[in-house]
């Protein structure tokens, strides 16, 4: 049986709730192995993205934009921030 997140919370406050309103995840985890593997990557996939490292990196980050109040990111900073979460959905 297969187990899948729907836009699940991120955030654990009100200011990084505010970082990621524009943030959405999707995920579909295939039972094909059995349930338990299925069951267990979409019961513990979101506690262990947010506690990787490059995640709170990658909200540091967004946090330190924001509060510069551009309206465009920097390319560089953009490039980093992709990186930090490719890295942090890729441990997870």
């Amino acid at each position: 049986e297969d187990k899948y997140l729907l836009d699940p919370k991120l955030s654990t406050s009100a200011k990084q709730e505010q970082l990621l309103k524009d943030h959405h995840l999707f995920a579909v985890f295939d039972g094909h192995g059995g349930d338990f593997a299925s069951h267990f990557c979409g019961e513990h996939f979101v506690s262990t993205l947010v506690a990787q490292k490059d995640w709170k990196t990658y909200l540091k980050l967004s946090s330190k934009v924001s509060s510069e109040n551009n309206s465009r990111r920097p390319k560089q900073e953009s490039v980093i921030g992709l990186q930090l979460l490719k890295s942090a959905l890729t441990s997870a």
